[in-house]
């Protein structure tokens, strides 16, 4: 992973037909017995999965490097004001030189070499971090390790002009990693901020400095939670430390109400797009914050699943009564409403007035009838607005299923697949006696997709448990600095069925555990990749998935049918002084029901929510007047 991580203020689809509106490519594809719908993965299904946050880790993992070696702590001697020292910025620029200008009691302020501060500016600086900012975080969210990689109880604070446009400041993972590793690696607990975008003592200054000290304890208790959550959570302790008028994180929250159809269970390579998520991660978080207290975000950034998995088992916990749908449900609306009138208050932000109104597309009369259809994202939300008073039938219809996976398995009815978790390593591992044998070949079927900025799947082979060395077959990637992976493996797109095997004859004679690991970064995350239909045929063995795990020892991966359930969030909300919220319940995808649009016009707010996938969902949606 030789590439500088940053955590900065940094289809095919199943062919439905719905009332016969919306055609879309390819075929019709029904879940056939033995699967039942108690058989489709839910939430509650949703494995912890083992964080791979940078090179450090994935070494100690395969055993090539003990921990102590990779992870440190790397003890170094506390420095004072005035020392100097190096730090690494990138691979692609020299090593900066910087002067400690002070020391506090949670932190060191280093500044390049040069650099004119005033001291008591500094001082102030300093007293507001160890006082306000490092508390704050530390209570949210829980705690950094003091000592650090460095043996040191102080963090870095590491001053620079920004070498980069746009640049705020930085948390890097890969400084909590040995150096010979992780080649850009500090092997300290460091944060960077760029001067020339906040300087020392502003509010831009100490909203940057609180949101990547969040980052740097995320990545000690959490490490590999959802991207657009950990930005979230960042966001929150900035708007908790005071900081509520930012322009980036205004602009951000512009940016996902501007374009709300996104999928809250991934990232974005457009970098167009990075904003909305950015601002889908705030808005939630103070979301959650104001709607259930300071306990629950406490709950959610410590809890070992991530992203909507999390939410839904902490809503769960913490006894809420309220399911993750519902939560959605409840959030698209009041990004509308925003009145504390309505209801009981969940359609309000009580510290933050929304700072623009949400994109709608309204509907228009046409041969007597109003009509919307196409396809949403996973827990995106699209609203429609109508103008035209009057009563009118609605009639909604949508996907009742949805793919997880874009093929039907190889055979039968279900699959192995890799899941899609954030800086993750799932795997599936098994013990395999070639004791009686002189070659053997580990046949399957394979197919998947890993993003835009990839991980990797690859085959492991180990006699000892500990120790573990690539298998090869023909068709995988050798070196790719793309994927970062560090030997044979399987990234980008594959999409169909592949046929492949690799070799075990070099470990004839032995038993052997063999395992298919599927690495994934801190960004975009794709919908990974899928397996089927493995055999060892010198030895007898052969797994079609559909009896069950049968040997394997499994970490993250999911065994399941191709489809899941589609949910659906439908509301008509009324405009007026006091807004009126009418929810209408989708069952088996579809819904009816007899609406009133009053005077000043109403929105329909309609959102998809299925759990892990990233296929979009059909729905047509009509409106009829009845007066």
């Amino acid at each position: 992973m030789t590439t500088k991580q940053f955590w900065h203020a940094t289809r095919l689809v199943v062919l439905i037909a719905i009332m016969g509106a919306v055609a879309v490519p390819g075929f019709l594809v029904q879940a056939q017995p033995p699967v039942t719908p108690e058989d489709y993965l839910t939430w509650d299904d949703a494995p912890i999965t083992t964080p791979l946050r940078h090179e450090g880790d994935a070494q100690v993992r395969w055993g090539w490097e003990t921990a102590e070696k990779a992870l440190g702590p790397f003890n170094q001697e506390p420095f004072e004001v005035g020392d100097r020292t190096t730090f690494n910025i990138s691979s692609d620029l020299d090593d900066y030189e910087f002067e400690l200008h002070h020391r506090s009691q949670h932190a060191y302020f280093w500044f390049e070499v040069g650099t004119h501060v005033d001291p008591d500016v500094l001082e102030t600086t300093a007293a507001r971090f160890d006082s306000e900012i490092w508390q704050l975080n530390r209570y949210l969210y829980g705690e950094n390790p003091t000592p650090g990689i460095d043996g040191d109880r102080l963090i870095h604070i590491v001053h620079l002009e920004s070498p980069w446009p746009g640049l705020a400041g930085y948390f890097s993972p890969d400084d909590q990693c040995a150096r010979y590793i992780c080649d850009e690696s500090n092997e300290r607990d460091a944060i960077y901020l760029m001067l020339d975008y906040g300087p020392v003592g502003s509010d831009r200054y100490f909203s940057t400095l609180t949101h990547e000290f969040q980052h740097m304890i995320q990545f000690e208790v959490d490490g590999n939670e959802y991207r657009w959550l950990n930005e979230g959570f960042s966001q929150l302790a900035e708007h908790l430390a005071g900081f509520r008028d930012d322009p980036i994180n205004n602009s951000n929250i512009q940016s996902y109400l501007s374009q709300p159809d996104l999928y809250l269970n991934s990232w974005t390579y457009d970098g167009y797009q990075q904003g909305a998520y950015y601002g889908a991660g705030y808005l939630m978080a103070m979301y959650l914050y104001e709607r259930f207290g300071v306990g629950f975000i406490r709950t959610l950034a410590r809890h070992p699943l991530d992203g909507l998995a999390s939410i839904h088992a902490v809503l769960n916990v913490t006894e809420q009564g309220i399911g993750i749908d519902e939560l959605m449900t409840d959030w698209w609306i009041a990004n509308i409403v925003d009145d504390p009138y309505v209801a009981d208050g969940r359609y309000y932000y009580q510290t933050f007035d929304l700072p623009e109104s949400v994109y709608t597309e309204r509907l228009l009369l046409d041969d007597s009838r109003m009509q919307a259809k196409g396809f949403l994202k996973q827990y995106g939300v699209r609203y429609f607005e109508i103008t035209e008073s009057g009563t009118y039938q609605l009639s909604f219809a949508g996907n009742e299923l949805t793919s997880l996976t874009p093929l039907a398995p190889h055979s039968a009815e279900w699959v192995w697949w890799s899941n899609n978790a954030s800086s993750s390593v799932t795997s599936m591992t098994r013990t395999v006696d070639l004791s009686d044998v002189d070659q053997a070949r580990f046949h399957y079927w394979l197919y998947g997709e890993t993003g835009h900025f990839p991980g990797y799947l690859h085959l492991l082979v180990s006699t000892d448990g500990r120790h573990w060395r690539f298998l090869e077959s023909d068709t995988m990637l050798r070196f790719d600095q793309y994927s970062e992976a560090p030997g044979p493996h399987y990234s980008g797109l594959i999409n169909t069925w592949r046929n492949d095997s690799v070799d075990l004859s070099d470990y004839a004679g032995q038993v052997i555990q063999i395992r298919i690991e599927y690495v994934t970064n801190n960004a975009v995350t794709g919908p990974g990749f899928v397996l089927d239909d493995m055999r060892i045929p010198e030895i007898g063995w052969s797994d079609s998935v559909e009896e069950g795990a049968t040997g394997w020892e499994v970490d993250g991966f999911l065994r399941t049918p191709q489809m899941v359930q589609q949910n659906w969030a439908l509301a008509v909300v009324n405009r007026g002084k006091t807004p009126l919220v009418q929810k209408i319940d989708v069952q088996d995808g579809g819904a009816s029901a007899e609406i009133t649009v009053g005077s000043e016009g109403a929105i329909i707010v309609l959102g998809a929510m299925a759990p892990f996938t990233q296929t979009e969902a059909g729905y047509n949606l009509l409106l009829s007047p009845l007066d």
